[in-house]
């Protein structure tokens, strides 16, 4: 790598260190692409690949406070991805040993990173959120998020204007994200609209 790029990642690190959340979508758009070939090839699996993806990246905004002391980002980042999906594939080689053996699943997960702990409150969190809120707004969100549907569509189909849709999207992200900052997850609005 050039020191060119360590230089531009590692003032990214700086900016994130300082809870930039611009910085950290930098280095998302940057690394989503370079950690996803990598991750790939050693998981087999797109839906995996994503996730350890997340969880590398929840990992460095949540231990941001570490940042500025880090030498050669990529690296780092690398290593970071590298124990996330070995851990992956021996929970994956002990749960396969466990079908074999006893024609199931074990009950509980093993050798879960600090991170997919994070990430499972980080859902719970959403999820009593998304329970909590009016069925309408509920409703529209759901309709975005989960089956992926734009604004006019949604609209459409509720017979609502275009902008009380966009509305309610942005209000309802909002709230989400107030109430997983109230559990002390300081994320970016755009990573848990992204990832949850």
């Amino acid at each position: 790598m050039s020191s060119d790029a360590n230089h531009i990642e590692k003032e990214l690190f700086s900016r994130i260190a300082e809870s930039d959340e611009s910085a950290f979508r930098d280095l998302y758009l940057r690394y989503g692409k370079i950690l996803f070939p990598f991750l790939q090839n050693l998981t087999k699996s797109e839906t995996a690949t994503d996730d350890l993806i997340q969880e590398t990246l929840l990992r460095i905004w949540l231990h941001r406070d570490r940042l500025s002391d880090v030498e050669y980002p990529r690296a780092w980042i690398h290593r970071i991805a590298a124990n996330l999906a070995i851990n992956w594939l021996r929970k994956e080689a002990v749960e396969e040993s466990t079908v074999r053996e006893f024609g199931r699943r074990p009950g509980q997960h093993i050798d879960h990173p600090e991170s997919t702990f994070a990430v499972q409150a980080i859902r719970t969190i959403v999820q009593q959120t998304l329970d909590a809120m009016p069925a309408q707004r509920r409703r529209i969100w759901l309709l975005h998020r989960e089956q992926g549907m734009k604004a006019t569509e949604i609209a459409s189909e509720l017979g609502i204007s275009n902008s009380t849709v966009k509305n309610t999207l942005v209000t309802a992200a909002r709230f989400i994200r107030e109430q997983v900052e109230k559990a002390g997850y300081g994320l970016p609005l755009w990573f848990i609209t992204h990832y949850f």
